[in-house]
C-alpha cells in the first residue's frame, strides 16, 4: 500500500519518501529529515499508526499527519491525526486531502 500511494503522491507532483519500518519513519524526522507531511496506517503490526502520529506531534507540533484506516467509524483525535483517509480510496481523495493538509501547514507557519 505505501509505494502505491507514494507512487499516486509522485504522480500528483509530490515528492514522497516510503518508510517500511515506522521507526525509520521516527527516526528520520528526529534527525531534523524535513518532511512536509506524515501518512501512516493506522492499524499497524507493533507500531501503529495513531503510536508513529504521537511520535511526529512530539517531534515537529506542526507536521500535518494523516492516518489512514479501513475501520468505519473513525474518529480523528486531534493531537495526533489532522485528518484521517477511509479505505477504500480515490486518487482523487488522497489528493484532496493532501492539500487540506499542505494549506492549512502552510497557513499556521
Amino acid at each position: 500500500m505505501a509505494e502505491i500511494i507514494g507512487r499516486a503522491l509522485e504522480a500528483l507532483g509530490h515528492e514522497a519518501w516510503i518508510y517500511a519500518d515506522p521507526h525509520l519513519a521516527i527516526d528520520a524526522l528526529a534527525d531534523g529529515f524535513a518532511h512536509d507531511l506524515l501518512i501512516a496506517e493506522r492499524w499497524m503490526t507493533g507500531l501503529g499508526g495513531d503510536e508513529v502520529a504521537r511520535w511526529a506531534k512530539a517531534l515537529r507540533p506542526s507536521l500535518p499527519v494523516i492516518l489512514m484506516s479501513g475501520v468505519r467509524p473513525v474518529v480523528a483525535e486531534p493531537a495526533r491525526a489532522d485528518a484521517i483517509l477511509c479505505k477504500p480510496f480515490s486518487i482523487e481523495e488522497l489528493e484532496a486531502v493532501v492539500d487540506r493538509a499542505l494549506a492549512a501547514s502552510h497557513r499556521a507557519n
